[in-house]
């Protein structure tokens, strides 16, 4: 087969691929929404600004992370410009495929800075530690909970892989497969240790516990009531498992629909589906126009000659 029409038609499956996860998700979620009455629908500006907050300090948190990450493997990153570059690239997540996270990254803090390999290495590895420590954060309350037996385990289970497939030895694989191995003749990316990890994972916990929390409050700023203290940390702790499952599926762009099914599925039985689809769509809603707004300042931070470092 022509590798043209073989390229094409991948493409197309992905598409169509894509197509159908976010359909059928968000067929579930607007089915959840449509159960709502209008009335339980009540705004709280301060709830809505804490739990932005919440978001923007817990990103601020996995973008510190990065930095560590890019220290460890090429070379030191001025904060500002790693922030910037951070915020701005999450919205790269929106393609399919989350391939404009690297290149965005790149072109806003590369070439003559960090090279390309340097980029994707630190990214690939940031991101998978992201959403590794949540879904494992996730599993450890969802354990506690006593949730729905299938939910701490799926936690379990993407953690195990998004955290093995960054650190050693199932790290050093695949960057041989993908020719940063250290047989190669010429100067390579090293791959990260465990010790990198083992320093950063404050840094993870607490990202994820602030971004957790934005969940239960951007519902509690919509009017979303919850039954008790559990259902609140049921929200947060749904989270980290709903942001890593959307991730692995790399047709949904940033896990649109199956990030807020998941959140459906997870939360519905306690809060019920209705508040818990709110709960979802306000969440995103929120996020999206954090990370653009956040984006906005920090360029502006850089073209009034703000601190690089």
């Amino acid at each position: 087969m022509d590798s043209k029409l073989k390229h094409s038609l991948l493409t197309l499956a992905k598409v169509v691929l894509g197509m159908v996860v976010l359909v059928a998700a968000g067929r579930e979620v607007l089915g959840a929404l449509a159960k709502l009455e209008t009335s339980e629908v009540r705004f709280s500006a301060p709830i809505l600004g804490l739990s932005l907050l919440c978001y923007l300090a817990g990103m601020a948190v996995f973008a510190e992370f990065w930095r560590r990450a890019v220290g460890a493997l090429e070379g030191n990153l001025p904060r500002l410009d790693c922030h910037f570059a951070y915020f701005v690239s999450q919205l790269g997540k929106y393609v399919p495929g989350k391939a404009w996270v690297i290149l965005i990254r790149y072109g806003l803090v590369g070439k003559n800075r960090l090279s390309f390999r340097g980029v994707t290495a630190s990214s690939v590895y940031e991101t998978f530690n992201v959403m590794g420590s949540g879904a494992l954060l996730s599993f450890l309350l969802l354990l506690l909970l006593g949730a729905d037996p299938t939910l701490p385990w799926l936690a379990l289970g993407l953690s195990a892989v998004l955290l093995a497939a960054c650190h050693p030895p199932v790290s050093g694989w695949i960057a041989t497969v993908a020719g940063w191995g250290s047989g190669r003749e010429e100067k390579l990316m090293p791959v990260p240790s465990w010790r990198v990890f083992r320093k950063g994972a404050p840094l993870l916990f607490l990202g994820w516990v602030l971004a957790g929390a934005s969940f239960p409050l951007a519902g509690a700023g919509i009017g979303v009531a919850y039954p008790g203290l559990s259902e609140v940390v049921l929200t947060g702790a749904a989270s980290g498992l709903a942001v890593a499952a959307g991730f692995v599926v790399l047709v949904a762009p940033a896990g649109l629909g199956v990030r807020e099914w998941l959140l459906v599925e997870t939360l519905g039985p306690s809060v019920g589906e209705g508040p818990a689809a709110l709960v979802a769509v306000a969440a995103r809603g929120l996020q999206v126009c954090g990370e653009l707004g956040m984006a906005a300042v920090l360029y502006g931070m850089r073209k009034a000659g703000g601190p690089h470092a």
